[in-house]
């Protein structure tokens, strides 16, 4: 009983430094194209789906790999906040956005075109008010180009993924076999599915 406790916790964490992998992984890979991202999808998607201390600890993990790789500064404290805020929207609206999936396409629309004006509230915390207005004005055609990326993502991205996260929240977390190889048994399972849904 013990070594089946131990597999099924090895499991989860392996799956969820996956997924963190993911998330960070495809912010490198997009980070050459201005303010089109998958962060925004994956971390709500988490929200939606997983239990709060598991989407907190994503949230976290996603800000430290960012840190490391692009150095400290006062943006830490903006990814903090908006990620987490993100968060909050999340458990807030999942009653709503499992019922009526458009909700979540209309929050992450709405979350890229408000990205900038956080960004701008937190920098006049920190250093005044002085030049908050002049920052957020000059970011608008980046809020803009945020706004509307965000929304072609979680249109045509949101409820595939989520059904293939389901699918495996359900299978890793909820339900357990009794040998390790069956788990590996079903991973053609979400690309299955993911092509039934986009055809």
């Amino acid at each position: 009983m013990r070594i089946h406790r131990q597999w099924i916790s090895t499991l989860k964490l392996t799956f969820i430094a996956t997924y963190v992998a993911l998330v960070y992984g495809l912010q490198v890979a997009l980070a050459s194209i201005p303010n089109v991202e998958t962060v925004t999808l994956l971390l709500f998607i988490a929200a939606i789906k997983f239990p709060v201390a598991l989407t907190l600890l994503m949230n976290m993990s996603f800000v430290l790999l960012e840190a490391i790789t692009y150095g400290f500064g006062d943006w830490v404290l903006f990814y903090i906040v908006v990620w987490n805020l993100l968060m909050i929207i999340g458990l807030l609206c999942r009653p709503l956005v499992n019922r009526y999936w458009g909700l979540a396409v209309f929050i992450g629309a709405s979350f890229g075109f408000l990205f900038g004006t956080i960004d701008a509230l937190i920098k006049g915390f920190l250093y005044g008010t002085s030049g908050m207005l002049a920052y957020w004005f000059s970011g608008l055609v980046f809020d803009l180009i945020h706004g509307i990326s965000n929304f072609l993502i979680f249109l045509f991205c949101y409820l595939p993924m989520s059904k293939v996260v389901s699918l495996y929240i359900n299978k890793y977390f909820f339900t357990y076999p009794s040998r390790p190889k069956e788990y590996f048994l079903t991973l053609k399972e979400p690309v299955r599915l993911w092509i039934k849904m986009r055809f």
